[in-house]
């Protein structure tokens, strides 16, 4: 009685494969191998050339014991997944978009990131696709902070709103007369009191117009020799 052993580099058999034979033993067909996110290749070992041996059969009348080991090829078609995440306003991240890439089998990969306005991305991730498919990358990028500067012009006391505001984040600015002035008026990158902050720094400038008054006189019968205002 001699022996057949196996190597089947973690793959597996669907059934099994003898592993003792007799001189009188029939033919004996090697079942092939499976593994996931891996084509098999073929058999190497007693008695065979190479290692793409993929019908291996021991005759009826050998002799000696067997040794052979299963050989594959990586697949390229392995998926794997991205999911890039963005922050909300309330600092939680919600996502924003998956996508579902493919590779060889083994291989370490490097997703690129996103470009989203208004928002950093993070470092890149090296990963190596799994056999099975579920190799997972997740980005999660920050949502950037711009500045608001409102200026007070002329007429214009005091200012409101100046500040550090999150992209998108509503922003509110205001000013204060001073005596003398009205109508308010804003200047520069937003002439509105309420908006949405933009993914830029913002200058405004607030400014207000001069009331003009009425003189009257009662000159009570006497006259002017040219005119007053």
């Amino acid at each position: 009685t001699y022996t057949i052993s196996y190597n089947l580099a973690d793959g597996s058999i669907d059934g099994s494969n003898p592993t003792s034979y007799t001189i009188e033993s029939d033919d004996i067909t090697l079942i092939n191998p499976t593994k996931q996110g891996y084509t098999f290749k073929g058999w190497s070992g007693t008695g065979l050339t190479g290692d793409e041996n993929k019908t291996v059969t021991i005759a009826k009348g050998s002799t000696g014991n067997k040794e052979y080991t299963a050989n594959y090829t990586a697949n390229t078609g392995t998926k794997y997944t991205v999911k890039h995440y963005i922050q909300k306003l309330d600092e939680t991240y919600e996502l924003k978009e998956t996508e579902e890439l493919y590779g060889t089998t083994g291989t370490e990969v490097t997703p690129n990131t996103k470009t989203y306005e208004g928002f950093t991305a993070p470092s890149k991730q090296t990963i190596t696709i799994k056999a099975d498919g579920t190799s997972l990358v997740e980005y999660n990028y920050s949502r950037n902070s711009y500045t608001v500067t409102v200026t007070a012009g002329k007429g214009i006391s005091s200012t409101t709103g100046s500040g550090t505001y999150k992209y998108e984040e509503s922003v509110t600015i205001g000013a204060q007369l001073a005596t003398g002035y009205k109508d308010i008026t804003y200047t520069g990158d937003k002439t509105v009191t309420t908006f949405t902050m933009p993914s830029k720094n913002v200058n405004i400038t607030a400014s207000a117009t001069p009331i003009t008054y009425t003189i009257s006189y009662n000159l009570a019968d006497g006259s002017i020799d040219g005119s007053n205002p």
